[in-house]
């Protein structure tokens, strides 16, 4: 799959297929593209609608009438293994799950509520690479690894991208 600015191309089999994004996000650029479990595909993109799914040859687009909020900044798409889509932005974490969707850090106007990556980890859990800091969602919970307390007391830095590696070791960057 690649993405530009009014169309959606895929190429499968030496077959190049295009398909027009006018009706979805139009001529804005496409910030990530990521497929899920279902064989759906999602774009990240600039404009006023910023979430789209494509999916049996049509585009859906998702905002706020959806109860997605704070998607003036949207940074990360990630699909895990339980079917949910992670939406991560300027202004908190959204879960789409696959009937139901469920907004977290979101409108606390806070450092925490800036998503940066969004990396899946085992069993379930999810982490997040904040601008406050290292964040764990487990079993419904957050455990908060604050830039001020256990990653760098003295220089406190922004998270950047997390990844948890098959031995459960945890990669992350700082700025």
């Amino acid at each position: 799959w690649l993405a530009r600015p009014g169309e959606l191309l895929h190429w499968e089999n030496g077959v190049l297929s295009r398909h027009s994004t006018s009706n979805a996000w139009g001529g804005h650029k496409v910030k990530q593209l990521v497929m899920d479990a279902r064989g759906n595909l999602w774009a990240a993109t600039g404009g006023p609608l910023q979430l789209h799914r494509f999916a049996d040859g049509q585009f859906s687009s998702y905002g706020r009438e959806d109860g997605l909020f704070n998607l003036d900044d949207l940074r990360r798409l990630h699909p895990d293994r339980e079917g949910n889509l992670w939406v991560g932005t300027g202004g908190g974490l959204n879960r789409l799950q696959p009937r139901r969707l469920v907004s977290l850090l979101t409108g606390s106007q806070s450092a925490m509520d800036e998503v940066y990556s969004v990396a899946p980890g085992r069993d379930g859990r999810v982490w997040l690479a904040t601008s406050y800091g290292l964040l764990k969602f487990q079993n419904d919970r957050f455990t908060i690894y604050s830039n001020h307390q256990s990653l760098r007391p003295n220089n406190p830095q922004r998270v950047r991208p997390a990844f948890e590696h098959s031995s459960g070791a945890v990669y992350f960057g700082l700025d």
